[in-house]
């Protein structure tokens, strides 16, 4: 009975030191932390040599440029025109006209603005108008399209003008501007005009200042 009890105790204790053993691993076989060395002169060199260098800067002349804007929202035109006058060839005068136009762009913040007139015809008269004006852009180059209504003021008529259906017209052009320097640019127009008492055809060019 002994001896069992011996065989038991050594046995239980074989089996204690054989999971004692697995609980506590031995130093010799757990990895050590891995230092990091430092670059040789050579690793360095290769290292170097293999770096992806940095997109070289674009030339100026291939920078995007900022095209021009114009930023201005008022403008006062002085035009010369000349022309045809289908009433004038009709009595026997001379078809060719000359006009003298003063134009105010009333300010506006989109392309589209209402434009008074002023006129001084070659024979005397005068007319007074409204139209309504189309911009297409704000580059250098701004081409637009009008159409309006004026009234030819006769002095011969004197307040009588008003009342004779005779003396209203209906206007319609096209034109540009073109920026010669800020805010100055020259203007080019090319008018229709219609009316009871005759039509007329023309073309202007003047200056225009922007503010």
């Amino acid at each position: 009975m002994t001896c069992v009890m011996l065989g038991l105790a050594f046995t239980f204790g074989k089996t204690i030191s054989v999971w004692a053993a697995t609980a506590s691993p031995n130093p010799d076989f757990v990895d050590p932390v891995p230092v990091e060395k430092p670059l040789t002169p050579e690793q360095k060199a290769q290292k170097a040599s293999i770096d992806i260098a940095p997109e070289p800067p674009a030339p100026p002349s291939a920078a995007r440029k900022i095209g021009y804007f114009h930023k201005y929202h008022s403008g006062l035109s002085a035009l010369d025109y000349v022309g045809t006058d289908t009433k004038n060839a009709q009595d026997g005068d001379s078809p060719i006209v000359n006009r003298l136009s003063l134009q105010y762009l009333f300010s506006t913040e989109t392309l589209r603005a209402l434009e008074a007139g002023a006129d001084l015809q070659s024979d005397g008269s005068g007319a007074l108008g409204l139209s309504y004006r189309w911009i297409f852009t704000r580059t250098l180059f701004r081409p637009y399209a009008k159409l309006g209504a004026a009234i030819r003021i006769d002095p011969a008529d004197q307040m009588a003008a008003l009342l004779r259906i005779k003396n209203y017209q209906l206007r319609g052009s096209v034109g540009f501007e073109r920026t010669i320097k800020d805010p100055i640019s020259v203007r080019v127009d090319a008018e229709a005009v219609a009316g009871a008492r005759g039509a007329e055809a023309l073309l202007g060019l003047g200056l225009a200042w922007a503010w």
